[in-house]
Formats: structure tokens, C-alpha cells, sequence
């Protein structure tokens, strides 16, 4: 189940206990800008590095975030989730959309001034398709199947076994260096030396690595042109309040603000208190769902369903939560599909000011005390979230709207491995608040399509619609762009109109940089790492 990242982490630590894990805009090129002031730039991150290795790097944030300024993909996403030309300058695809051919770029160097081919391509995608790959299962679910062949040089050719319309966002995959490696299985390059010390063809190479930072210096060849910064730390940290403790001291030009409420609002005020600091909210690649289980009786009814819709009134939920939890960054919901993305479209909800009329058409009358209730039963239904103070605040909210209609709300709160493993995965509830996280392709297919209501499929709500499925499954085997949108919008507006679920919140986190910092991207995080999309553009103002 493709959760918010910190749902997500909580739920792939459950896979030691057998449990299966459940699947889950760039700026136009510019000059290089002139080199900055800030002769190093110091990011804070919470947690050691293990493996700085993008291959390996997808289970730890520090890796990750690392990584992603050593190397390179064939493609790269940019903000709105379009893949876009990298490594590969450009790309064919044949009529039956089966084969791509890459050509790669002649400019390419890796830090150690050999030259990038299409051998490194090969033997990176050889890694992940060995059966003794030690990385994430789904990078190597990702690429089962994919035949690969060097043409030449810089020509390199995939033949995919079924049309995928993702698979161009999948080939922004790393690429590591052959030379490097060379010599060293799937199983050994799990442990090789070359993750503490890494070869890449990324704007900023490894000079330095301890548990105290990571030192970076720029790609002075890098293909897309010399980078601003000069040099990039990262700075490592037990927890988030030594973080916020070397901000106060201003040891530190840039940190990614806690997820939490309560340390983010500490972490702001600390940042708020330096003139020379600034705060840009990034949009995160997920949403906060209300799950409405379609496969029990009550809740099978798509008027009953609308009804609470209507009942809850998404817009202006966040607006009452309490004082300490109403200033959280993020926008209302309104759909699956994340605004900001190439594929956004918002669907039409039921109005609020039909709530009551559409209660009655499904069945349920208003009684003299005020109960909803039919054929002699009352409407009750169970509201369970997991204990993080805005979903609980969210849960109360909107108890007290359903409260308000006649309707019966019990509300709990558990932990999270607990909501997922005992109520999410077994399909064990009425109404559930928790996070889904999206992937660069906004392809909906695995939260939504019938084929996915079974364990371990990821459609928790159970919704079961042969025109959504049908939308969902053009939707990824059409590679037209237009014809893409179109049909995730009508995907979106049936959505709203059968209302499986109801997306509540479009969260979003706020990036601490140097206020006169130029070249920061503001597209959608689909990564955390994502924030360094544009980083080879960043320099500081007036530079």
C-alpha cells in the first residue's frame, strides 16, 4: 500500500514479520548560473547514510537524499510528474508502444572522468532483474520482464512485455557506473565499499563521508552545465530537536521541516526567529483519505456514500480543526489525482446543502430524537484513524458533521502498524482516515481497480466499478499524453459521483533554504529527495 512516507516506513518494517507489502514542475533549462556566495551549502537531515547507492537507497531517507545529487536516470521527473529527456537526450517508441530506444547523450562523464555508455545501463538494469537483488521488491517488480540490448555506445533498446504507459517514469531509475562495479553480483554490490564511496554522474560528487556529514563538491563537467553551489554538505542528526538546535545557532542553511505538528510548529518557530532564512511549502506526493469500505452492506450504497460527502463539506474541514492542528500546510481534497500534477482534474462533489435530501433518498430517516435509522435499525458506523493529532482532530471533525445528520460515529485511534495490519489489510472496518502516497505516474489503478480489493491488492475501499475500471485500464495502456488526461479525468469525475472514498487533504512540507536562494524547484515532492530536483540551478541572489 503505497502510504504517505511516514505511513509507509512504518508499514515496510512489518515485512520482517511476514506481513506483504501492499503496492503501492522543473523549470525550464537555464544557464548555468554564476557560482554563489554560499561557497557550501549545509542541508540538516536526521539519520546516518548506509548505502548511497540508488539501486539500494529506496528504504533510507538519507540515501536517498544523497543519492539523488550523485547520480543520474535516463529520464527525470519534473514537477508535474513528466518524465523528461536526462541521460537519454531523447527516446522512439514503436507503434505496438512495446520498445523504446534511448540515445544516450555523447557528454556524460562520471566523477572519475570515465566516460557514461550504454554498457552502464545494461549492467544497472542486470542488477535489479538478478533473482539475488537485495533492494526494494518493488524496483525489481518494476523492471520483471524488461528485455534490454546494447546497440551501441549510446544507443540502448528496451522491449517491455506488456504497454506501459509508467514506463517512462520508471527509466529515471540511477544509473550506476559499470566500471566500478564490475566483477560484483546482485548479492555483493549489497555491501560493496562503493556505497561509502560513491561514483556518479550526479551535479555533485562524495569527497567526504562520516556519522558526523557527508561532504559533496560540484560536477565540474556535469552535462547540464556547471552547478551554482560550490560545494553541498549534508549534515547528519540524531533526532529533530538536534536538528532544531543547530538552526538556532545558525549552523545550517536548509532542512526539510518535520511532518509532525507539533515539532514542524517548534521547528517554524526556530526558522521564523532568522531574518536570513525563509520557508517555501512543498506540495507532498500523497493525500489524507477518508476509506469508506464499499464491501459492507450500509456503505455499498453510493447515495449513502454522496450523502456523507455532502455531510462533510472537504472545503471547509480544515478551516475548523482546532488552533493547533488548523495551521497544518495543504489544501483541501478533492480528488486522486494530486493538483499539480500534468493530470489533475477536480471532480463535483455532491452539495453540502444536499446532504439531508440524499440521507433520505438512501433510506435513512431522520426519527423524532433526531437518529437516522431504517427498517428499525439505526445508522451507526465505526471511524477508526491512527494516533497522529491532525487525522484524530480530522476524525472528531468529522464525527461531529455525521453527529449533526442523525448519524451514529464511533471514533478510535491506534497505532499505525496496528490500523494497517489489523484493519486496513484484512478489510476489517467501516470508515478509516490514513495517508496514501502516490508515484510519479498519476496512474490510480492500484488504490482504485477492481482487480486490487483483495489482499495483497491496495483497493482497501473495496470499490468496484466496471466504467471506473475500464478508464483505469486505458489509462495506463494509452502512452498520448492528451488522451491520458482526458480519460484520469473522467476517472476523476466518476469518482466524485460514486464517492468510494473521500480524499480529504493534499498535505504539504515546508523546506527551510536561505531566503536570498534562487533556483529551488516547487513541484511536487514524489520523493522527499524530490526537493532537490533543480538543485545544479541554485545559487543565491544577486550572484
Amino acid at each position: 500500500m503505497a502510504f504517505l512516507l511516514r505511513d509507509r516506513l512504518i508499514y515496510l518494517s512489518l515485512l520482517s514479520i511476514g506481513f506483504a507489502v501492499l503496492t503501492l514542475g522543473w523549470f525550464v533549462f537555464a544557464d548555468s548560473p554564476t557560482p554563489s556566495r554560499i561557497e557550501r551549502y549545509v542541508e540538516a537531515v536526521v539519520g546516518q547514510p548506509e548505502r548511497i547507492n540508488p539501486l539500494l537507497a529506496g528504504l533510507n531517507k538519507t540515501d536517498a537524499d544523497i543519492a539523488a545529487l550523485v547520480f543520474d536516470g535516463l529520464t527525470r521527473i519534473d514537477g508535474r510528474g513528466t518524465p523528461q529527456p536526462n541521460l537519454a537526450e531523447r527516446w522512439d517508441i514503436t507503434a505496438d508502444g512495446l520498445t523504446y530506444r534511448f540515445q544516450l547523450r555523447a557528454d556524460v562523464f562520471w566523477h572519475d572522468g570515465q566516460r557514461f555508455d550504454a554498457l552502464d545501463v545494461a549492467f544497472t538494469l542486470a542488477l535489479v532483474q538478478a533473482s539475488a537483488f537485495r533492494g526494494d521488491p518493488s524496483l525489481a517488480a518494476a523492471w520483471r520482464g524488461v528485455a534490454v540490448t546494447v546497440v551501441d555506445a549510446l544507443t540502448v533498446e528496451m522491449v517491455l512485455p506488456e504497454i506501459s504507459a509508467s514506463f517512462l517514469a520508471r527509466a529515471a531509475l540511477s544509473i550506476v557506473p559499470e566500471h566500478q562495479l564490475a566483477g560484483l553480483d546482485a548479492a555483493a554490490i549489497f555491501d560493496a565499499p562503493f556505497n561509502r564511496a560513491p561514483i556518479g554522474t550526479g551535479p555533485f560528487r562524495v569527497v567526504e563521508l562520516t556519522t558526523r556529514r557527508a561532504l559533496l563538491e560540484r560536477h565540474t563537467t556535469y552535462h547540464k552545465g556547471l552547478p551554482g553551489l560550490r560545494e553541498f554538505e549534508f549534515r547528519f542528526f540524531r533526532d529533530r530537536s538536534a536538528l532544531t538546535a543547530a538552526f538556532s545557532s545558525g549552523e545550517l542553511h536548509g532542512a526539510l521541516l518535520s511532518a509532525s505538528n507539533a515539532t514542524a510548529t517548534e521547528e517554524q518557530q526556530v526558522v521564523a526567529a532568522q531574518p536570513s532564512i525563509a520557508t517555501t511549502a512543498l506540495d507532498e506526493g500523497g493525500y489524507t483519505v477518508l476509506y469508506l469500505n464499499n464491501q459492507r452492506e450500509s456503505l455499498g450504497s453510493a447515495v449513502l456514500r454522496q450523502a456523507i460527502a455532502a455531510a462533510i463539506d472537504v472545503p471547509t474541514l480544515l478551516s475548523t480543526l482546532p488552533p493547533d492542528v488548523s495551521d497544518v500546510p495543504g489544501a483541501p481534497g478533492s480528488g486522486p489525482i494530486l493538483p499539480g500534477s500534468w493530470a489533475y482534474a477536480s471532480g463535483d462533489w455532491p452539495d453540502p446543502n444536499t446532504a439531508q435530501e440524499l440521507f433520505d433518498i438512501a433510506g435513512w430517516i431522520e426519527g423524532p430524537t433526531g437518529q437516522r435509522s431504517r427498517n428499525g435499525f439505526a445508522l451507526t458506523l465505526e471511524l477508526v484513524t491512527n494516533t497522529e493529532p491532525l487525522r484524530e482532530a480530522l476524525a472528531a471533525e468529522i464525527a461531529r458533521r455525521l453527529t449533526a445528520y442523525g448519524i451514529i460515529v464511533d471514533v478510535e485511534a491506534v497505532p499505525s502498524a496496528e490500523l494497517v495490519t489489523r484493519r486496513l489489510v484484512p478489510r476489517d472496518y467501516e470508515m478509516a482516515i490514513f495517508g496514501w502516497e502516490t508515484g510519479a505516474d498519476p496512474d490510480p489503478y492500484g488504490a482504485w481497480h477492481t482487480s486490487q480489493i483483495l489482499a495483497p491488492g491496495s483497493n482497501v475501499a473495496g470499490y468496484h466499478d466496471p466504467l471506473a475500471d475500464a478508464l483505469l485500464e486505458a489509462g495506463r495502456t494509452t502512452l498520448d499524453e492528451a488522451e491520458r488526461r482526458q480519460l484520469y479525468s473522467a476517472f476523476t469525475e466518476r469518482f466524485a459521483e460514486m464517492a468510494p472514498s473521500i480524499v480529504l487533504h493534499y498535505p504539504q512540507r515546508l523546506y527551510a533554504h536561505p531566503r536570498a536562494l534562487r533556483g529551488l524547484s516547487d513541484g511536487i515532492l514524489f520523493d522527499h529527495s524530490d526537493r532537490f530536483r533543480s538543485v545544479y540551478l541554485w545559487h543565491e541572489d544577486g550572484e
